[in-house]
This record gives C-alpha cells, sequence and structure tokens, in this order.
C-alpha cells in the first residue's frame, strides 16, 4: 500500500541510469509529514523523485496537487492523473537518508519538480501522502527545500 501513490512521487522502481548533468547547482532537502496529535515522520527509505518541470508536468501536478508551487496530498485523497511522456520516468532518483534528507547535484539551470512520498502504517490504516514542490534553480546554487504537508502551497 505504501507505493499506492505511485503516480505521485517516484516510489516503485530502483533508480536507473540517468544522464549525467554537467551543472553547477544542486538541491540539499528534507521531507515529512506531521498529523495532528501524532509525531513527525520523514521520508526515511523512500525514493525521490526529482522532474524537469516542463508544461506537461506542471499540468499533471495542478490535476493532482492543485494550484501553486508546493502540494501535499493525503493518500485518502489520492486521485489517478494518467502518465504523459514527461512523467515515465525521473531525470533523477535517489533515497531519502535515515533523516529523511536527500540530495541532488551537478543540475543545470531551469525549473525542476522534487516529489517524495511519506506513507506509513499504524493499526491496519495507512497515513501519509504524495508532496511535491517546484523550484527554480539558477547561477550554480545549492537550494535549500523541505517538502511538509505543514508549508504546502505556502511559500
Amino acid at each position: 500500500m505504501a507505493c499506492a501513490i505511485t503516480a505521485i512521487a517516484a516510489c516503485a522502481a530502483p533508480p536507473q541510469a540517468y544522464p549525467v548533468a554537467s551543472g553547477r547547482n544542486a538541491i540539499d532537502g528534507s521531507a515529512s509529514v506531521t498529523l495532528q496529535g501524532a509525531p513527525t515522520v520523514t521520508c526515511a527509505g523512500a525514493y525521490v523523485g526529482l522532474y524537469r518541470a516542463t508544461p506537461a508536468v506542471r499540468q499533471r501536478l495542478q490535476a493532482l496537487y492543485g494550484p501553486g508551487e508546493s502540494g501535499y496530498l493525503r493518500i485518502a485523497d489520492y486521485r489517478k492523473a494518467g502518465d504523459g511522456p514527461d512523467f515515465a520516468t525521473a531525470l533523477r532518483q535517489t533515497r531519502c537518508d535515515s533523516q529523511g534528507r536527500f540530495q541532488f547535484g551537478g543540475l543545470d539551470d531551469g525549473d525542476y519538480a522534487v516529489m517524495t512520498n511519506v506513507v506509513w502504517r499504524h493499526k491496519y490504516v495507512t497515513y501519509g501522502g504524495g508532496l511535491m514542490q517546484i523550484l527554480r534553480l539558477q547561477g550554480g546554487v545549492v537550494r535549500q527545500v523541505t517538502l511538509s504537508n505543514r508549508t504546502a502551497g505556502r511559500h
């Protein structure tokens, strides 16, 4: 069930051989979900997908998460949106470390979408959902990003 929201983020397949980028930008991020009355759960061990934020990718993200540059979609609210050619595979994938952190380096200037799942089970109930954020990288920056249901939709 943890990968039932595969269409939201890249959690199903192991990383493939992606083209080596020569850019000078990087992303240093973390992801977590906090529900009322519950401890914060991180993305530890989950795949994180990095996509070029093309018009087709942005359209699909809007269909899933609604308008905005970031979003959280509860697993209970998941609705299917078909995979398009720009969403068939991630530009890159990595896994969150044990602290819920992830990194991507060697990125060219441009707009990217970062997505992951934070999903867990407790007493036969599945909680959590998918997190995404669109960001622009330019000029050799290391961009700090926090994917969280607490900050989704706010900038």
